[in-house]
């Protein structure tokens, strides 16, 4: 399948200088597959990889739909009555991060000043929220989000295939032990 994407491309395996994959927040099977496949790619091609949150994703993938100084609520649904969310600002360049990547219940979820929102989580805030808008976003499209995403790259730094980690947030008291199922 790599080999498709590149031929697809014009690209040669030696053009890759790095990878950049989404480390979460998200489902644990999701962020664990996510993981183990930039991993595995890394390894065999001695590539930097480069986390990215989920949540900063998606954020970037509506700012074409905000103005610079605008504020934004990203709240995915986290199951078990949860909500993953961090709060952002369109800035001239793309999108500021105001807030670190959370966990919490619906009515810990911090909307006093927001006004425009986007995510999976829309059902579970309080409806009568000073939320005015939600933002449709799109599912993570190379071609929009690789641009900002290389300019961020010129400030991070990189780790070997070994030190990349999936980005939780549940706790161990969420996980279901044998004795419990």
């Amino acid at each position: 399948m790599i080999q498709q994407v590149l031929e697809e491309s014009d690209l040669e395996r030696h053009q890759i200088t790095g990878l950049i994959w989404s480390a979460g927040p998200g489902s644990f099977t999701g962020v664990r597959i996510a993981t183990s496949v930039a991993q595995g790619i890394s390894y065999a091609l001695n590539l930097p990889l480069y986390p990215c949150s989920s949540l900063e994703l998606t954020a970037k993938s509506v700012r074409s739909q905000m103005q610079p100084g605008q504020q934004l609520l990203v709240a995915e649904d986290a199951r078990m009555g949860e909500i993953y969310w961090a709060s952002f600002e369109a800035t001239r360049e793309g999108i500021g991060r105001l807030s670190d990547d959370s966990l919490s219940t619906p009515k810990e979820v911090p909307i006093s000043d927001t006004r425009l929102a986007t995510g999976s989580a829309q059902a579970l805030l309080d409806p009568d929220s000073e939320i005015s808008t939600w933002l449709t976003s799109s599912p993570a499209k190379a071609n929009y989000l690789l641009p900002p995403l290389a300019d961020d790259l010129n400030a991070a730094e990189s780790l070997s295939a070994l030190q990349a980690e999936p980005h939780y947030l549940r706790g161990e008291s969420a996980w279901k032990r044998v004795e419990e199922q």
